[in-house]
Parts: structure tokens; sequence; C-alpha cells
């Protein structure tokens, strides 16, 4: 997924993060040379916010703020929306990435990597993890009915997919 985003993002860029913890991406994409403009963070959980928030107190490009993606977005526009294993806590993870994909600017791209249910053998030994995070697998379904999918990917012995929009 960093290598995508490296190739896509310029100085001029503009990212938003769905779900960003205590801003353990930011961190990654300042700390791998990506590139951007403005870097904007959104998560519901105050503890996390306020981790991410000390460590970016400093920088006038990133911004994290307590949202909750659920809800309906905002009218700005991105060139890059991204989000890891927070789809794995919604109940409609497709309605989520529609509602935000509206929200790209042109040409602009969504990654999403989220957890889906693996081959038997992968799912015996996860899952009682997966229950401790109160998280549960995307559905198939749900994948199918995210719009505008560029790219879809099984990653980990289909313990992860990624999703690419335009």
């Amino acid at each position: 997924m960093w290598t995508i985003i490296r190739k896509k993002a310029t100085q001029k860029s503009t990212i938003l993060e769905l779900g960003c913890g205590t801003g353990y991406n930011i961190q990654k994409a300042r700390d791998t040379g990506i590139p951007f403009r403005h870097y904007t963070g959104f998560d519901f959980s105050e503890d996390m916010l306020k981790q991410a928030q000390e460590k970016f107190s400093g920088e006038k490009k990133v911004k994290v703020l307590q949202k909750d993606i659920t809800l309906k977005p905002g009218k700005e526009k991105y060139d890059i929306i991204l989000s890891t294993w927070v789809f794995s806590h919604l109940e409609t993870p497709s309605d989520v990435a529609n509602a935000y994909a509206r929200q790209l600017k042109r040409g602009g791209t969504m990654f999403l990597l989220f957890l889906t249910r693996p081959a038997w053998y992968i799912h015996f030994w996860f899952y009682p993890l997966l229950r401790l995070f109160a998280a549960d697998y995307v559905r198939e379904e749900e994948v199918a009915a995210m719009q505008n999918k560029k790219r879809v990917v099984k990653v980990i012995g289909g313990l992860g997919t990624l999703v690419e929009i335009k």
C-alpha cells in the first residue's frame, strides 16, 4: 500500500485517514518520505487521539480530529484517503467507503485495508484473537458493494484485503 501511495503523493497532496488511532500511519508516511501538503486523521477514541495529538502537536501539516466516520462526511475533498484495519469494526463498511469516495478529488484514490475471512485453517487459529479486538471479517458482499473499485487484492493468506477505489 505504501509503495502505491508514494507513487501517487506529491507536495500538494491532501491526505485523509479514517481511523488514525495513535498516528501510526501518519508517522509511517513521514518516516518513509511520502510528501503531502496536509494530512488529516479522524478517530472517535479520545485516548488514541490524545496520543496522536502529542506526537504531532508542533506540525502544521498534520491535524487529528475526533470524528465518528460512520456519520455523514464533510465536504472537503482529498487526493488520498486511507484506512487500515478500521473497516473490520463497522456494521456496513461499504456505506462508509462509498460516502467517503465522494470526497475524493478528481484523480484521487482511496486505499482500504481490512480483515476478511481467510482459509479455514487460518480462521481456526485467528478467530479467537479477532474477538479480543471486537472486530469481525468484512463480508464479501460488503466488498462487492464498494463502488468504483480499481483493484481488490487478498493479502496475508486471505486474512486481509486491500481495496483501491478511484
